[in-house]
């Protein structure tokens, strides 16, 4: 096969997986966001409260890398902020390191001044698809 071809070859697959991954994402993104107009809450694909530092504090995985938080489902309650999210992070140590997701709940207090609760983090069962780990983790706030 000439350079140019494998080349070619090559770039047609690249660009191929990043439509296909594009593609999921989106679709993702589009199921998210009508549970959210379901349950009357908010939803932002990033995450924009800066959440990742509490959640790598108490995440319950051990020796979890790289964390990152995205596709934030979130709401206000009198004394309680709400959140249903994804985690993404990197299992394992030396060969057999994998790229997870799994959906958590974070519930802080609104008012720290009224008390010092703590952050409560809540995993939802890793068997779950993501989509059925937010309806789980919901049913439960």
């Amino acid at each position: 096969m000439p350079p140019l071809m494998f080349l070619a070859l090559v770039l047609a697959l690249t660009a191929a997986t990043m439509v296909a991954s594009l593609a999921v994402r989106c679709r993702r993104m589009s199921l998210l966001r009508r549970l959210c107009r379901q349950w009357s809450m908010n939803y932002s694909p990033r995450d924009p409260f800066n959440l990742t530092p509490k959640i790598a504090a108490s995440f319950p995985v051990p020796g979890a890398a790289d964390l990152n938080v995205v596709d934030v489902v979130y709401r206000q309650e009198p004394h309680w902020y709400r959140y249903l999210l994804t985690v993404e992070y990197t299992q394992g140590v030396l060969r057999a390191q994998r790229r997870r997701r799994w959906a958590v709940s974070l519930s802080e207090q609104r008012d720290p001044l009224h008390g010092n609760a703590p952050t409560i983090l809540t995993p939802a069962p890793q068997h779950l698809s993501l989509l059925q780990q937010y309806a789980w983790l919901h049913d439960r706030l």
